[in-house]
């Protein structure tokens, strides 16, 4: 299977299209997961990640494990790698809020703020629309679950509003305009922040019984070889490649049956 690894550790279907996609076999299905590997999923990616989230985290990760001598483990199950490791994850360009204007004269909409790290959450792209209700009023719907749609108060001061939320996105907009029937969709796509060090400590904190279950006792290979990493080597990144080749090839047990 190409990209066999990458597409055992993303568990995606391979009919969508997001940053910093990558080939999966087109008869690829979604592997019902172990207890174990749902657990680390959600420190890896978050609680209900996005395809965003899960391309973006994804492409950390397997940086990590081909800079770690675990790197042949991703070959064993298939030697067949299209996917590059060299650049930068996702540009910067990505990570600049879009907006674009739907309705009224045109006015400008700034963006201001900082963004919401997404680690937590696992959902990275963010959709809203601002839309001017009243001479005094603004509907600002966010697209994205858990989707809202608060109507909020706003007045101009020299051609410009107060700061309003973009909720869930660290963004706020200012409008320049009362022209009711003016609007605006705003996307934004927040960039991962947790590095290894944390996400290896989240790890630790998923708790004895499942890291059991994910390394096994088994000592056959890859488990003993696994095992003993996570148990006994300090360094960081060698630990973090341990966790996610054990929840790689717990996903390929599953998917085997």
């Amino acid at each position: 299977m190409l990209n066999h690894y990458r597409t055992l550790l993303l568990n995606l279907r391979p009919d969508g299209e997001d940053v910093a996609e990558e080939k999966t076999p087109a008869a690829f299905t979604p592997v019902a997961l172990p207890a174990c590997v749902q657990a680390v999923r959600r420190v890896l990616f978050g609680a209900a990640p996005d395809r965003a989230m899960l391309n973006y985290r994804g492409r950390q990760l397997l940086r990590v494990v081909h800079a770690t001598p675990l790197a042949e483990w991703v070959t064993k199950l298939d030697p067949r790698v299209a996917y590059a490791l060299a650049g930068g994850v996702v540009g910067a360009a990505a990570f600049v809020p879009v907006v674009t204007q739907v309705g009224g004269p045109a006015a400008a909409l700034p963006v201001i703020g900082s963004p919401a790290a997404p680690d937590a959450t696992g959902v990275m792209r963010l959709r809203y629309t601002v839309d001017v209700t009243s001479l005094a009023t603004v509907t600002i719907t966010r697209h994205t679950e858990p989707a809202s749609a608060p109507t909020v108060p706003f007045a101009l001061t020299a051609g410009l509003s107060g700061p309003l939320e973009l909720r869930g996105a660290g963004y706020a907009v200012r409008l320049t305009t009362d022209d009711p029937g003016s609007a605006w969709a705003v996307e934004v796509l927040l960039r991962p922040q947790r590095d290894p060090g944390e996400l290896c400590a989240d790890l630790e904190a998923v708790g004895d019984a499942r890291l059991v279950e994910l390394f096994g006792l088994e000592r056959t290979e890859p488990w003993a070889t696994l095992r003993r990493v996570w148990q006994r080597t300090r360094e960081t990144p060698l630990r973090l490649a341990a966790a996610v080749t054990a929840a790689v090839y717990r996903t390929e047990e599953a998917r085997r049956g």
